[in-house]
């Protein structure tokens, strides 16, 4: 039977695992905590996920047996290893403060490094002389940098090699964990079985086909309209997001039949509100691309989404329109940019996000509770009169 204390514990120390992680490496790298962000927050969802399946006690057996196993041992390791490949290669590289001035001389058109802004006639017949002193400066400052010039540019476009390769490399593992994370996760199963052995949940070729082609576009739609979104405002609503949609995928599974499988929902779903939580300390002195440093998350969150969803329909008892109902429910994000929207705060964009997913997940609740009343309710009530009358009859 569930154990709803278990469960709050199990929520508890993912958020506040996730939460001390960014708290902990904030503090330790100061000033250069923004510019990893992205690395922070895919750390702080690993612990957090970590800690809360050990309060779970789920366990950690060789050969994974069964679907779940293989989502806890193969998938999502797998994709906390691309994710963090992704972050630690797109991080932005910055360039020392002797560099960064050295290449900001080296970008100056010639005759531009020595002008100075327009004076009057008063000002400049009373600074001649520390004009001259700017110019024995500036002299000085070229004849350093035609020594070090070339090897700035080597450094730089080194660099920038670097981060394009392991860029491209993230995405290609990215791909490729796509491709496969539906053949991983039914890998053994009934459904994979031979279609002339009499089996009659076995699949076609074609149907096979059809199934993972379809997973694997909608995984990379999905992903790539919330990364898209990601850059605009109140990112962390779209996370806060995917951990509600989770939770709600983990209910539905549970009233569906599959509790260890429903169970699962929560240390992901906490984990990722945890990190969403703290990411505001990263987010303060963020430049350039680390604006988008919760893109992670968002991978992470969409990968579990799928999994946990794969596993309530193909081995509980959840419907196939409720599973693609909410693994789109996150796409509501997007109402915000909505005309009329989209120049509201950032605190009124989030409201609306809200407000669209939770209408959407409530009708899938209040859906799942019916049918959980309809078939399970009757059997859980014929299994409690029939142990109360063997506790009476002893």
């Amino acid at each position: 039977m569930p154990d709803p204390i278990s469960y709050l514990k199990a929520a508890i120390a993912a958020v506040v695992a996730s939460a001390m992680i960014v708290l902990a490496l904030r503090l330790i790298l100061r000033k250069r905590a923004p510019s990893i962000a992205a690395v922070v927050c895919v750390l702080a969802v690993g612990v957090g996920v970590v800690t809360g399946y050990g309060v779970l006690q789920f366990s950690w057996t060789w050969p994974p047996a069964n679907a779940l196993d293989r989502f806890l041992m193969i998938v999502l390791p797998a994709t906390l290893a691309v994710e963090l490949l992704a972050a630690v290669s797109g991080r932005a590289r910055l360039l020392p403060s002797r560099e960064r001035q050295l290449g900001r001389s080296i970008a100056l058109p010639s005759g531009h490094a020595d002008r100075e802004p327009v004076r009057t006639e008063t000002e400049i017949s009373g600074a001649r002389f520390h004009r001259a002193e700017h110019v024995k400066n500036v002299l000085h400052v070229r004849k350093t940098t035609v020594i070090s010039a070339p090897v700035l540019s080597v450094r730089i476009l080194t660099n920038s090699a670097t981060n394009r390769a392991g860029s491209l490399c993230a995405f290609g593992f990215r791909l490729a964990l796509y491709a496969s994370v539906g053949r991983i996760l039914l890998h053994d199963s009934v459904y994979l079985g031979d279609v002339g052995s009499g089996n009659p949940d076995a699949w076609t070729f074609a149907k096979t086909l059809a199934v993972f082609a379809g997973s694997f576009a909608g995984l990379i739609g999905v992903w790539s309209l919330l990364c898209r979104l990601s850059e605009r405002p109140a990112a962390g609503s779209i996370t806060v997001s995917l951990a509600l949609v989770i939770q709600c995928t983990g209910l539905a599974t549970m009233m569906a039949g599959y509790i260890k499988g429903g169970a699962a929902a929560i240390p992901l779903a906490a984990a990722l509100a945890g990190t969403t939580l703290a990411s505001p300390l990263l987010a303060k002195g963020a430049v350039g691309s680390d604006k988008t440093y919760l893109r992670g998350t968002i991978s992470i969150g969409v990968i579990g989404l799928f999994s946990l969803l794969v596993i309530g329909h193909y081995f509980g008892q959840l419907t196939g329109l409720r599973a693609i109902v909410l693994f789109l429910t996150p796409l509501l994000c997007w109402i915000s940019e909505l005309p009329g929207l989209r120049l509201r705060p950032e605190w009124q964009n989030s409201g609306v996000r809200f407000i669209a997913v939770t209408i959407v997940l409530s009708a899938v609740f209040f859906s799942a509770k019916q049918d959980f009343d309809r078939k399970m309710a009757p059997l859980l009530v014929g299994v409690s009169s029939h142990a109360t009358r063997i506790q009476l009859s002893s």
